[in-house]
């Protein structure tokens, strides 16, 4: 299969296309990290989920076909599972740049698949600037194009995620609940910038969605600011 197949690039790795509900994923009270109670009285209620015909949450992209945009890449953490698509990281960055900032995030997806998607985009769209969120290092896209979960040594899972990474991408990685100390300590170690979450902070709070464990707002903007700044450091120099 060519890497610029339009058609696989839609259909293989979404299974949202066209989707449209109120709740989606871990953001059913019956699914949530959250408490039903909580889940309720969560302070922002009144959003959707509306995914394109690609099967990514957003508007459509095929007038952006052969045009320059910019590009984010990750996971249900950059979908925004939990929360409105404006504040995911990816909408607050795009208010910084004149042309369109596309979200090309996939629930489940590994640092495997976010590559795959990110070599298919550069053959379709003209991408200036790639943006993206690493995910959970045991991530895999088997051989039927199925996300899962590899068992094996983290030694293992450290070498495959740096096979990878996006060499000419500004990165950042899931926030620290996601982490194991040894990933937290390999992330520092190669510069990829992870929020540090609170101790004492509690499934719904100022840092977390209605869903319990994908981001805020707020830490939605601590990552959009940092990438915005390492973005803005570049093209000073």
């Amino acid at each position: 299969m060519l890497i610029n197949d339009f058609t696989y690039y839609i259909n293989k790795f979404k299974v949202h296309n066209n989707y449209y509900s109120k709740t989606a994923g871990l953001d059913r009270p019956e699914k949530s990290i959250s408490t039903p109670k909580e889940w309720r009285n969560y302070p922002i209620q009144d959003f959707d989920y509306q995914f394109n015909s690609w099967g990514f949450r957003g508007p459509e992209f095929d007038k952006h076909i052969g045009k320059p945009v910019n590009i984010c890449l990750g996971d249900s953490f950059t979908v925004n599972f939990g929360g409105p698509i404006d504040h995911s990281w990816p909408s607050i960055l795009s208010k910084h740049f004149d042309i369109p900032t596309l979200n090309l995030s996939m629930d489940r997806a590994g640092n495997d698949a976010i590559r795959i998607v990110y070599e298919r985009a550069c053959n379709i769209f003209d991408v200036q600037d790639t943006f993206v969120m690493y995910s959970d290092l045991d991530r895999r896209l088997d051989e039927n194009f199925s996300f899962v979960q590899e068992n094996a040594k983290l030694s293992n899972h450290i070498n495959y995620f740096l096979r990878q990474r996006i060499s000419n991408a500004y990165e950042i990685a899931l926030p620290s609940w996601c982490w194991q100390l040894m990933e937290r300590s390999l992330l520092m170690r190669i510069g990829i910038f992870s929020y540090s979450s609170k101790e004492d902070s509690k499934p719904i709070s100022e840092e977390r969605n209605r869903d319990g464990h994908h981001m805020s707002k707020k830490i939605n903007k601590v990552y959009a600011d940092y990438l915005f700044n390492k973005w803005k450091h570049h093209n000073d120099l």
